[in-house]
């Protein structure tokens, strides 16, 4: 679709559709040379997979390298992709008295790509509907995707953002959108002239969450690798196995990006159920070692799996040689600080958590492990008291959908370490794992509460009651 130009008064109003990848890389390039700065080819490949195809984080990217210069500016990566999230957070909090635009950006969250007429379906055609899609459009949350402009798709941060958010929707629509799956599943699945190509991916979506077979004419490579990374989230490792060896079966028709991609998330997959096929697979990130990247995932992977194994030595062996490699990479930055959780050496996770939340307020993995080291520091200054209150307010606020079981494991530990009352804490917690009796957080700030007060006989009940929750997971 072309851009809409409309005059409002004496104010042209341009409509920006989010860049393609080769519109993102033209526009980041151009404008480096605008600003008179010679980037060398291999340093904008490293930047690109970072940016959104949102004009205002691309320019963001380009300025914080002419501030900072690009070896700096790659060690704030982060930075460029949190400002992507807070435009999602900003949209969100501006949106925040308009329930049925809510509702709609989160129902097109469900879709690849969606139709007016699944639009329509769900929430039915009235002009509060007509008014609501125009206000969203205008703010360059979806654009249309094809020339007869009857297929939408969201925009591509606020797809990530809601995919991690705990925005829910409404019931109602909630069973207007299984009945359209229940329909999708007993039609053939069908792409021709005569197709709607909306269904069709709709169609494909329910078949990977059934766990049916794919044709592998419709292995569709942007979409499976999409599909396999929200599977992994969701988490179904089974499917993400499933669908990544699918792809790996016939590797000649794919290119080396689908190739990798694929490799990655069926390796996390294995390390999450500590299967021993990962040792074959990622050989190929060691065989294929052309450049520290390669390196810096073999490294990497090894460490996750021993991490996941229980196995925290070995772990942190190895995100410490990526960190040898790449000083700056946030993932084994992260991991570390996992690392030292679990073993319980909060005084020296403290330093590596406060540096990931400073480089991404808005991650609520941070912000727990910065809380939870810096509520364990022996003497706490007004300052650090201050950042503890900071921390729960953003995990209060935060939409993950992980937020609501972090906050209240925040909350109590406050009530333990600051306030000196452990029934109101402990009282917290047993609730938190009545709610949810996955909660490992919850879990996690029990086992320390009980050990510090020696109550010997809560902890064995506790382990027994939660025996899958003594490995923990972490992320």
């Amino acid at each position: 679709m072309g851009p809409l130009l409309r005059k409002i008064r004496n104010v042209l109003n341009f409509q920006v559709d989010e860049l393609s990848y080769l519109d993102t890389q033209t526009l980041f390039i151009q404008y480096l040379t605008l600003i008179n700065l010679n980037v060398s080819p291999d340093d904008i490949r490293f930047f690109l997979p970072y940016l959104k195809g949102i004009p205002a984080q691309i320019i963001y990217a380009a300025n914080l390298i002419e501030s900072l210069g690009v070896v700096e500016a790659k060690k704030r990566i982060d930075d460029i992709q949190e400002f992507d999230e807070l435009r999602a957070f900003a949209v969100f909090d501006f949106l925040q008295d308009d329930v049925l635009s809510q509702q709609i950006l989160i129902a097109f969250s469900k879709f690849e790509i969606i139709s007016y007429d699944i639009v329509y379906e769900i929430f039915g055609e009235s002009e509060m509907v007509y008014e609501a899609l125009q206000k969203l459009f205008d703010l360059s949350l979806f654009y249309r995707v094809s020339a007869s402009h009857e297929y939408l798709k969201l925009n591509t941060s606020i797809f990530d953002y809601l995919n991690r958010s705990k925005a829910e929707l409404d019931r109602v629509y909630s069973e207007k959108i299984r009945e359209i799956a229940r329909e999708s599943l007993q039609k053939p699945i069908v792409l021709d002239e005569t197709s709607d190509y909306a269904s069709f991916l709709f169609t494909l979506q329910n078949m990977i969450k059934e766990g049916k077979h794919i044709p592998p004419k419709y292995l569709i490579p942007s979409f499976i690798i999409k599909s396999i990374i929200r599977e992994y989230y969701t988490p179904r490792y089974d499917i993400v196995i499933k669908l990544a060896k699918q792809i790996l079966e016939d590797e000649n028709r794919y290119d080396r990006q689908v190739i990798w991609e694929s490799k990655n998330w069926l390796c996390l997959a294995y390390c999450r159920t500590s299967d021993e096929r990962f040792f074959e697979e990622v050989q190929y990130f060691k065989e294929d070692l052309r450049s520290n990247e390669t390196l810096k995932d073999y490294y990497f992977l090894l460490g996750f799996f021993h991490r996941n194994d229980d196995n925290m030595q070995l772990a942190e062996d190895y995100y410490r040689k990526v960190l040898e490699i790449d000083p700056a990479h946030s993932r084994s930055k992260r991991e570390l600080v996992n690392v030292y959780l679990r073993n319980g050496e909060y005084m020296e996770a403290l330093n590596w958590a406060r540096d990931n939340y400073e480089r991404q307020k808005t991650n609520i993995l941070h912000i727990q492990a910065y809380f939870t080291c810096l509520i364990k520091k022996p003497i706490l200054d007004d300052d650090d008291l201050e950042t503890l209150v900071e921390l729960i307010d953003r995990a209060d606020k935060s939409l993950d959908w992980k937020a609501a079981d972090i906050q209240r494991e925040m909350q109590a530990e406050y009530y333990y370490y600051i306030d000196y009352d452990f029934e109101r804490a402990d009282t917290i917690l047993n609730e938190s794992l009545r709610l949810n009796s996955k909660n490992f957080f919850a879990f996690r700030a029990l086992l320390e509460l009980y050990r510090r007060e020696n109550k010997l006989v809560d902890i064995q009940r506790l382990m027994k009651k939660y025996p899958d929750l003594q490995k923990g997971e972490l992320d």
